[in-house]
């Protein structure tokens, strides 16, 4: 039997009886955990995995013992943080408990060679405490999130902001009372986290922001910057007749400015004049706005 099947039968047995993990049990974890090398970090790594069920049978014990090798100076901690972030969330008492060492998450975590879906999947969990749960006390504060945002690699932060697009889409209401006012209140605006591939993430999300595409740009259009673009970066909009486009083509014309170069590619520009083409079919007044003389 596995280390995992044997924790799973003791957490199922123990849970179901409302008791607590016996000594002579924790004992032998505990010895487990001391020894040199993969073995002991496999065992950490598997009841980190299961960090939840094990609050809710032995708060104390689980204090006492594995919450500490979260501090990012436990020489436990790499194990230990890799299987805690195999859980889908931890409940609300594990995350309170845990908070002190979020607050240090990045760049730490990000010392370590794991595949960046585990940055990513941490940098959610922050979002979520951020976004969900931001008046409690197992959430983060505006503050708090926006110096994470900042210490995140470019590479973690634009994943970051691909999930702030499903946040608004699979949330009633999700893009005004979710997303904009992260963006608006939290999103650090230094000039420096204004990139390329940010800017190509934010054209993504406001790509499937439907109805709410005004308020979403609203909330976004000062973290756009003109970037040489090697690929076409508009293409969620290249829809049919009731696209984006045609539907807000003011702030359609505006999006294009901000990320459009005086000489662009002539490949971007093909691609570009089609979508103007819309706009000032839609509107043919914004032929004579300055931004459009510009871009044609």
């Amino acid at each position: 039997m596995t280390m995992q099947s044997v924790l799973l039968k003791v957490v199922a047995d123990y849970r179901e009886e409302g008791a607590l993990i016996p000594d002579c049990i924790k004992s032998r974890m505990e010895q487990l955990f001391k020894i040199q090398g993969e073995g002991s970090d496999h065992v950490i790594s598997i009841c980190m995995c299961h960090l939840n069920l094990l609050m809710e049978i032995d708060p104390d014990w689980v204090k006492e013992i594995l919450i500490p090798m979260l501090d990012w100076q436990h020489p436990a901690s790499e194990p230990a943080w890799n299987g805690l972030l195999c859980v889908e969330f931890p409940n609300p008492k594990l995350t309170q408990a845990i908070k002190p060492y979020f607050l240090n998450l990045f760049p730490t975590i990000e010392g370590f060679t794991w595949d960046q879906y585990h940055y990513e999947k941490a940098a959610e969990w922050l979002g979520y405490m951020n976004i969900f749960n931001r008046d409690q006390p197992d959430g983060l504060t505006n503050n708090e999130m926006r110096n994470m945002l900042r210490s995140m690699s470019d590479i973690t932060r634009n994943g970051f902001i691909n999930w702030l697009g499903c946040v608004g889409r699979k949330n009633d209401n999700g893009w005004t009372d979710l997303v904009v006012p992260l963006i608006n209140d939290v999103w650090p605006k230094d000039k420096r986290l204004k990139t390329s591939a940010s800017v190509m993430e934010w054209i993504r999300i406001l790509g499937g922001s439907g109805d709410s595409f005004p308020v979403v740009f609203e909330a976004v259009k000062e973290l756009l910057i003109q970037v040489e673009m090697g690929a076409f970066p508009l293409y969620p909009f290249k829809k049919g007749d009731h696209s984006i486009v045609v539907s807000f083509p003011e702030q359609m014309l505006d999006l294009i400015d901000r990320i459009t170069l005086n000489y662009p590619q002539p490949s971007y520009f093909s691609e570009v004049r089609k979508i103007l083409d819309t706009v000032a079919d839609t509107n043919p007044e914004l032929k004579s706005h300055p931004k459009y003389r510009r871009l044609i």
